[in-house]
């Protein structure tokens, strides 16, 4: 029974590509499935693990790429020490140039979340929440700040 299950298994593995690549064409599952004589949920199943498989060795392909960026920046970076502690004012502009883009690689630049307060800046402003008179007013107020 086991020699049955590993030949299944070996059988859609190899057809994992097959089905990928005739999806890329425009084929439905179900043509898929005649194609290849198995059931509509069996080639649909197999077409969720191949892009499963796929998604995963991208992430891990996307995490190398910014490793071996990482590491570039990095060495840049070390080579201008010299220059950087002289006072170079071109190579101070292109290590902090380096460092942004470290930041962002590493997501140290990652945006603060702002949330809207009131003009004084004590609440919370929550436009929902005012009474048509209070937006009315509010309105008032910031047109007759946009017209000075």
């Amino acid at each position: 029974m086991a020699s049955k299950r590993q030949s299944d298994k070996a059988t859609a593995a190899a057809l994992r590509p097959q089905i990928i690549d005739m999806r890329r064409q425009g084929f439905s599952i179900r043509q898929i499935a005649q194609h290849i004589g198995k059931s509509v949920g069996w080639v649909h199943k197999q077409e969720t693990l191949a892009l499963d498989e796929l998604a995963s060795e991208t992430l891990t392909e996307t995490e190398k790429y910014r490793a071996l960026q990482l590491a570039r920046y990095e060495d840049m970076f070390l080579r201008l020490q010299t220059k950087v502690k002289s006072g170079d004012g071109k190579a101070i502009e292109t290590a902090r140039r380096i460092l942004d883009s470290i930041n962002r690689l590493t997501g140290a630049e990652a945006p603060a979340k702002v949330a809207p307060t009131t003009p004084d800046g004590k609440q919370q402003y929550d436009p929902a929440s005012m009474t048509p008179e209070e937006r009315r007013a509010r309105i008032a107020e910031l047109m007759g700040k946009v017209g000075k």
